[in-house]
């Protein structure tokens, strides 16, 4: 009796004819809070799509990219399923751009192709901030920040207690979560003449700053806890006449990175184990990195740990050799640890393995490729958009396909028996 082998191979999907559209958003609008959302494309494919949402806008579901404000999602017979979180502070209509990472269907439909992006509604409207329970949320821009622009109609005399020791003057309240020690908070117009600036750790919490603003402003938040929520007091002169809208915005500097990858994450067949490599350029403050793997792309576990080097500015390779690879798709990704418990995600690399007694070499291949059977059968092949370009008969030992006229590119071999496999012809 013949044993089975596992075949795999690294599976890098081709670029597909048309490009890919949205065709429909389940709700149509949405309220304030958690939202369940599905996204139906133009096409039934199967795959994993890069999503990118607005600043001010939450998602649940997802698993984080490489890429700060980026998210991976899995996409089911053309559809995408994830949860949408929204405030007061979101804006109203909103974008998210979707880009294709990897198809899974098979054979390819050929129809999934580059990004797109939908538009969004929403009804989640403010309350009046006259007080601290109605404060506006805001969000924490990175780097640079424009101007959110907020009504100033609800702004009365503060009947809270005396601030800086002032009386009398309209106040308006917000509130953000710090993504740093230090924000810098934007105030191109002050509504008012002349006014102060308050800072809480919760509403009606402890005052952590009191300052002086003159018509516009650029103020520094220190000495914050990262994660937590802080609230801000704007209480200004209103002087006489409409007062004008209220302009602000938070931003804080990028915080450093804890690793800069210099390979992305692959993964190859190498006796028949899934070899997974990838290298950094530097590492800061790096604890160790934890390998995840998955069936579906949506739910991970744990398979192995390689220590970092805490501090390091040179190239460093790794490589993590992963024994038993599920038959069919595979999915890996790196998590990156930090010695204070932080962590990120790198890239995700999928690898297909079929079970079979058909084996293809050399790949890539130049001129003829040699088919090792333990059966008779057929073999056909595709090319990238799924074409037929031929078909050979397979005897049990080893039988030679010929390629040399088949122009270089991407090519997929279909057995008899149902696997499929790709080649690269160069």
């Amino acid at each position: 009796m013949k044993k089975l082998g596992l075949i795999c191979s690294f599976i890098i999907f081709a670029q597909a004819l048309f490009a890919l559209s949205v065709d429909s958003v389940n709700p149509a609008v949405f309220g304030c809070g958690t939202t369940s959302a599905t996204f139906t494309f133009d096409c039934a494919f199967s795959g994993t799509v890069q999503i990118t949402p607005p600043a001010g806008v939450a998602v649940d579901g997802l698993t984080p990219g490489a890429i700060p404000g980026t998210w991976f999602g899995t996409v089911t017979n053309g559809e995408l399923d994830f949860d949408i979180i929204i405030d007061s502070s979101s804006p109203t209509p909103f974008t998210f751009t979707f880009l294709v990472i990897a198809e899974t269907t098979m054979p390819p439909t050929g129809c999934a192709s580059g990004s797109t992006s939908e538009s969004i509604t929403h009804t989640c409207f403010p309350l009046s901030n006259d007080n601290c329970a109605g404060a506006i949320n805001l969000p924490v821009s990175t780097d640079m920040c424009t101007a959110l622009v907020f009504p100033t109609a609800n702004a009365t005399a503060s009947s809270n207690p005396a601030v800086c020791g002032i009386t009398g003057y309209y106040d308006l309240f917000y509130k953000f979560t710090a993504n740093n020690s230090n924000v810098t908070m934007e105030i191109p117009v002050l509504p008012g003449t002349f006014g102060h600036l308050a800072m809480y750790d919760a509403c009606g919490g402890n005052q952590l700053i009191c300052k002086t603003m003159v018509f516009s402003s650029q103020e520094q938040l220190t000495g914050l806890i990262i994660g937590n929520e802080y609230f801000l007091q704007i209480i200004f002169n209103p002087g006489t006449g409409t007062l004008p809208d209220q302009e602000l915005c938070l931003w804080s500097e990028t915080a450093s990175t804890p690793v800069t990858w210099l390979k992305p994450l692959s993964a190859k067949l190498v006796d028949r184990k899934s070899h997974i490599t990838f290298s950094t350029a530097q590492q800061t403050n790096n604890s160790h990195f934890e390998i995840e793997h998955s069936e579906d792309g949506r739910d991970y576990l744990s398979i192995g740990k390689i220590d970092g080097e805490g501090d390091i500015s040179t190239e460093t390779e790794y490589e993590y050799i992963h024994d038993s690879p599920n038959d069919g798709l595979n999915y890996y990704r790196i998590k990156q640890v930090d010695h204070d418990g932080q962590f990120s995600y790198g890239n995700v690399a999928s690898m297909v393995c079929n079970k079979g007694e058909i084996r293809a070499y050399p790949n890539p291949v130049e001129d003829m490729l040699t088919v090792s059977s333990s059966n008779e059968g057929s073999l056909t092949i595709f090319s990238n958009v799924w074409q037929e370009v031929g078909t050979y008969q397979l005897i049990e030992g080893r039988t030679e396909v010929d390629m040399s006229q088949l122009g270089t590119g991407i090519y997929f071999l279909k057995y008899s028996d149902g696997t499929v496999e790709r080649i690269v012809k160069n």
